[in-house]
């Protein structure tokens, strides 16, 4: 159940390109983490006040990623999956990997809310 929140300062020029970008987002997300598209909930933000390194007139980002099991530590994966994320946020946005930061957040499915209870409850799976 991968919750992944992309915080920006790029404009967009029409509600069709943010829709656009979220939909490859989306799978560029299923493929980096090796889960099935179904299970993410993506959520873009456009914040044109980011500040990063003290500077808020240049392009910036923040991506937090939360997932069930995504087995961050010891994190084998996380440098491969920053170098993906930072080069996919690059083509898309045109915002460097130097500007921002990419959170990556392992927890457990009884901190997961769905359908009014936990997906532990539910007895959702988290993989594949």
């Amino acid at each position: 159940m991968p919750i992944i929140t992309l915080y920006h300062n790029h404009k967009f020029t029409s509600d069709d390109q943010v829709k656009t970008f979220v939909s490859e987002l989306s799978k560029a997300c299923a493929k980096t983490i090796g889960k099935d598209e179904s299970l993410f909930n993506i959520n873009v933000i456009y914040n044109p006040y980011i500040i990063f390194g003290g500077k808020m007139d240049e392009p910036a980002y923040l991506m937090n990623i939360l997932s069930i099991g995504i087995n961050i530590v010891p994190h084998a994966d996380t440098p491969r999956w920053s170098a993906e994320f930072g080069k996919f946020i690059e083509e898309k946005l045109g915002i460097g990997s130097d500007r921002g930061y990419i959170s990556f957040r392992d927890t457990g499915a009884d901190y997961i809310g769905f359908s009014g209870d936990t997906v532990t409850n539910h007895g959702l799976k988290a993989s594949k």
